[in-house]
């Protein structure tokens, strides 16, 4: 009897082991299921507070803006700020920009010669050789309202020398894409005018800049451009100016000196290239009616020239030639030569005898001592003669020196 009892007391035992700790089990989990909602209800709490604190502080803001406006301290940080944001805008933008060349020539460029042109300005020759300073520059800009802002560029040579490349005032966003430019400016004629030299892709301009533009043609005038409301660049734009800068020059006049149009388009292609075209045009005055207006008396004058180098300037002068003084072209006169040149004068009259200054004189002053006329040496190109020392001069020299032998 004893021994059933205590295997029955065991079996229960063993069978209630797992029961009770099943049981212990659904409690835990019980317990955490109810700290999850505690904490869920908690968390639900403080959004709901801190939504209240938020609609709270949303109405105490709100209630300034409804009081009189004879309580001065709502507007008083919106005037410091704006004050802070007006003195910035006005502040000057610096850039200086440093340029420098090294340069290895197979030939002289101080012999550099365009044949055929006779340019202008500062950017006509290819430089000088070895290390050199190039042009650097000094910009200051800034915005001086919301509708204008201000440009000054100085332009520093490796000569030690200042120069002003731009100084000009433009609008910032007219209406129907129209913008003004008014002062000394790039010129946007072609399409590197425009550009500074440092962001060119090449050291030095193109030929045809060299030529006809003296490197870089800037105008001291005025500027209107238009910007079609495309997605494909398009612009047309407009400038006067006083005609000063090469291929012009100052005649001292009032009015509009030069003028020129440009129309050009452009586009993408793809995500790292472009194209770009466009039209442009040019009319500047130069000096060219000045001399000729001087040159009037020097009409239908015949001459007798050293060397067939000066049919150019004969034609434009409306003068002619009777006589040469070298029988072939690079082969110095005989005495036989200038014998028979000078019988030809009886009937061929001339009234001057002109050579360049390059030249042997040695004939010419034959010739003008037998004919009775006088011998004229002309500068020929610039630096031939003490006057003239650029294109203006080298012209102004020519024609008073055949103007006072004229007489």
């Amino acid at each position: 009897m004893f021994k059933n009892t205590v295997l029955t007391a065991g079996l229960a035992v063993a069978c209630g082991m797992p029961l009770s700790a099943a049981a212990a089990g659904d409690r835990d989990l019980a317990q955490i299921r109810d700290q999850i909602q505690q904490m869920k209800e908690s968390y639900e709490a403080r959004i709901q507070a801190l939504e209240k604190r938020l609609q709270e502080a949303g109405i105490k803001v709100a209630q300034p803006q409804v009081q009189p406006p004879a309580q001065p301290q709502p507007a008083a940080t919106p005037a410091f700020a704006n004050t802070q944001a007006g003195s910035n805008a006005f502040n000057p933008a610096t850039a200086l920009i440093l340029g420098g060349t090294y340069a290895n020539f197979s030939q002289d460029p101080a012999q550099y010669k365009q044949q055929g042109f006779m340019p202008g300005g500062g950017g006509a020759g290819p430089g000088r050789r070895s290390f050199n300073l190039g042009e650097s520059e000094l910009t200051l800009s800034a915005n001086i309202d919301p509708r204008f802002a201000g440009r000054l560029t100085f332009a520093l040579a490796g000569d030690n020398t200042v120069s002003v490349e731009e100084a000009f005032v433009k609008t910032q966003g007219l209406d129907n894409g129209f913008n003004l430019k008014g002062g000394r400016f790039l010129s946007s004629i072609g399409y590197l005018n425009g550009q500074h030299a440092h962001a060119w892709d090449f050291v030095d301009a193109p030929l045809a800049y060299k030529t006809f533009l003296g490197g870089q043609y800037k105008a001291d005038g005025l500027q209107i451009k238009w910007l079609a409301p495309t997605d494909r660049f398009l612009e047309f734009g407009l400038e006067a100016g006083n005609g000063a800068a090469f291929p012009g020059n100052d005649r001292n006049r009032n009015g509009v000196g030069s003028a020129a149009a440009f129309a050009h388009v452009g586009d993408d292609i793809g995500d790292s290239a472009s194209w770009r075209a466009g039209f442009s045009y040019l009319k500047s005055g130069s000096a060219m009616k000045k001399w000729e207006q001087q040159a009037a008396l020097l009409r239908n004058i015949a001459v007798i020239e050293h060397h067939k180098n000066m049919e150019y300037l004969l034609h434009w002068l409306d003068m002619h030639a009777v006589g040469t003084l070298e029988p072939k072209p690079g082969v110095e006169p005989s005495a036989a030569h200038l014998t028979s040149l000078l019988a030809q004068l009886h009937d061929k009259p001339a009234k001057m005898v002109l050579r360049a200054a390059y030249q042997d004189g040695r004939a010419s002053q034959w010739m003008a001592e037998h004919a009775h006329i006088p011998a004229v040496v002309l500068p020929f190109t610039v630096g031939g003669s003490e006057q003239a020392k650029d294109l203006f001069s080298l012209f102004d020299d020519t024609i008073q020196r055949l103007l006072a032998a004229s007489k």
